[in-house]
């Protein structure tokens, strides 16, 4: 019995020793790198399990921890959270930096910043991070899709375009729906297309009764709020930025015939079906379809593209054309062959440039940012294209302890271009219109009898406009907009400048006095100018328009 009882004792012992060596305990000390104070509650957690403890009061702790465990992970409610390796050691100590709060958690208000759990109203805010992942020539183009209850469209693909914005809707049926904007503080009546997306840190959407509170009538429809960039990190901070790519048409084009037997033969059945719901026999029907298939003066379509031979019919009894056609056709004086319009129209070789560089930083007296940005933005449209030059200066000083100044100052200038009618449908100058309505039979060019695409004493490429030759085109007649895209001119050339100045004065704890002075000056000229060679302005030998604009727009705050 004595050795039974000694064997289990044993057994005992060496079960104890076993356990002792698998574990062993830690001990240390957390405290803030602030100002080296202890931090009680820190979870101290045993990376890999669910081993930990937290700090006493004194932010001292004490964890038992497995022989081969690795690190420790240490956090805290606003600190960053530390995983420190073990490394053999008994007695860690660390210290616990602070954590700033988010740029997504603060949002700017008309008079400051708040943060959104101590924000009431409805706000959506859309950082720099966000902005920059999106080639836009406007700053409005890239609230698309970002916020909730806000709606952007746009009727038009012009670079440099702002989108129609809608804030929760219409609230006026005769009055502007377009919400208000703010930038820096002062409301803004400038051209959209003048703000360099590069610049912007925050872009804040105040989209209830909130806005209305603050700015009144003028934040009815909502209100944008428009933070630029300012200077924060010690060091300068120099960043440059070059961007290059393509324009393509976002929406595809519809499905339409581009045969063009297939569209002879489709109006060959629709002349055949008119006279035989009519009442004619077939044998009328298909005589009265086959004479008239041709002629522009009977309704047809004005032109044969087609080479038949000798002695027999274009269209057969069954429909088809005849299978000895060859496409091209020879009149004597020109020679006519389809072209794609869509292909001729739409530019595919445009490019899409854009180059910033800043320059910022701070220091504890005085805080800087400088930048300068080139963009040339060419559409798919020949002609239309938007080239931007920006530059600005944000800066602040603290003069005294008291005493807070700076100025923000930028310069823009712009040139967009933008031909004419392209939004107007059913118009013979739109392109969209006329690339998708043309029968794919009609030549875009007037094309010599050997084939060769006729050029003019100028040098000017010589357009079909449908009655250039000895054929008449039966739709969309005297016009060709390809030819009046390339030599008619129309552009916006505008210069804008727009400063903000602003002091704050603390008078006592608790009470600051700040004055906000904005001024702006806009200067616009728009240039049209119809050639003289070919389309509208033919009769008249040509005419130029020059419009000219200056606005001023002073705001001040206290």
């Amino acid at each position: 019995m004595k050795k039974i009882a000694l064997f289990f004792s044993v057994l005992l012992f060496m079960g104890t020793l076993a356990v002792n060596a698998q574990t062993r305990v830690i001990t240390g000390k957390v405290t803030s790198a602030e100002d080296e104070a202890p931090i009680p509650g820190v979870s101290i957690v045993v990376s890999g399990t669910t081993l930990g403890t937290v700090t006493d009061i004194n932010g001292n702790y004490s964890v038992q921890v497995p022989a081969d465990a690795q690190n420790l992970i240490f956090s805290f409610v606003g600190m960053a959270s530390q995983e420190v390796a073990i490394s053999g050691r008994s007695v860690i100590n660390i210290s616990m930096q602070p954590q700033a709060i988010g740029v997504d958690e603060v949002i700017v208000v008309a008079y400051g910043t708040t943060t959104k759990e101590s924000f009431t109203g409805s706000a959506g805010t859309v950082d720099s991070e966000e902005l920059g992942k999106r080639q836009v020539s406007n700053v409005t183009q890239s609230l698309s899709g970002k916020i909730a209850g806000v709606q952007t469209t746009s009727s038009s693909g012009q670079p440099g375009t702002a989108a129609t914005v809608r804030i929760r809707g219409i609230g006026s049926m005769s009055a502007s729906n377009d919400p208000l904007y703010v930038i820096d503080g002062v409301p803004y009546s400038g051209s959209l297309s003048a703000i360099n997306p590069n610049d912007i840190e925050t872009l804040t959407t105040l989209k209830d009764a909130a806005a209305s509170a603050i700015y009144g009538a003028r934040g009815a429809n909502g209100v944008i709020i428009i933070t630029t960039k300012s200077g924060k990190t010690k060091e300068a901070l120099v960043k440059v930025d070059a961007r290059w790519g393509t324009n393509k048409r976002g929406v595809p084009n519809y499905e339409v015939m581009t045969d063009p037997a297939m569209y002879y033969e489709t109006f060959y059945q629709s002349l055949y079906n008119n006279r035989i719901y009519a009442g004619a026999s077939s044998a009328a029907a298909h005589q009265f379809a086959r004479n008239n298939l041709i002629p522009k003066g009977n309704g047809g379509l004005g032109y044969m593209i087609y080479t038949i031979p000798e002695g027999e019919y274009f269209i057969g009894t069954n429909g088809k054309i005849n299978p000895n056609a060859t496409l091209g056709y020879s009149d004597g004086d020109y020679f006519y062959t389809p072209d794609n319009w869509y292909d001729e129209l739409f530019d595919k070789g445009n490019v899409r440039q854009e180059y910033n560089v800043s320059v910022s930083g701070a220091t504890d007296k005085i805080s800087y940012y400088i930048s300068a940005g080139y963009l040339d933005d060419s559409g798919i449209v020949e002609g239309s294209g938007f080239s931007r030059f920006t530059g600005r200066l944000n800066a602040d000083y603290q003069a005294k302890d008291w005493l807070k100044v700076g100025a923000n100052i930028d310069h823009i200038h712009y040139d967009m271009k933008s031909p004419t009618a392209q939004t107007t449908w059913g118009s013979s100058g739109n392109l969209f219109y006329a690339a998708n309505m043309i029968a794919p039979i009609y030549p875009m060019y007037v094309r010599r009898l050997n084939g060769d695409i006729w050029v003019d004493d100028l040098g000017i490429t010589v357009y079909d406009f449908g009655t250039s030759t000895n054929q008449e085109r039966a739709f969309m007649g005297l016009s060709n907009p390809a030819i009046t895209m390339k030599l008619d001119k129309h552009s916006n050339l505008v210069d804008q400048v727009n400063s903000r100045w602003f002091a704050d004065i603390d008078l006592m704890e608790g009470l600051k006095f700040s004055t906000i002075f904005g001024a702006g000056v806009s200067n616009a000229r728009e240039v049209h100018m119809g050639n003289p060679f070919y389309g509208a302005s033919v009769s008249a030998e040509g005419d130029v328009s020059v419009d000219h604009s200056r606005d001023f727009s002073i705001n001040q705050q206290y």
